[in-house]
């Protein structure tokens, strides 16, 4: 289980490297901290912005999705969605 786990993970990290993706260059430079989804291959996981809950990053479509918040789009979004609750929290 914990080898198929790490597979997942080295697998979207090489997969990133050969084909950068915006939405999760967006996602690290606002901070989110995305990390590979170990239960579904091709998907990532990150910190929502300002929250306690989490969003999904699908880099192969570029769109992220809050469930939570209701909120989704692609990387000029994610940047905008971040920037609002940045503002919201000072």
């Amino acid at each position: 289980m914990r080898q198929e786990r790490d597979h997942l993970q080295q697998l979207a990290h090489d997969n990133d490297r050969r084909n950068p993706s915006q939405v999760l260059r967006v996602a690290r430079e606002v901070r989110l901290d995305p990390k590979p989804d170990v239960n579904t291959a091709g998907q990532w996981r990150a910190r929502c912005p300002g929250t306690h809950h989490g969003l999904l990053i699908r880099p192969e479509i570029e769109k992220f999705y809050c469930g939570y918040c209701q909120q989704g789009g692609g990387p000029a979004d994610l940047r905008e969605f971040a920037r609002k609750r940045q503002e919201q929290d000072q």
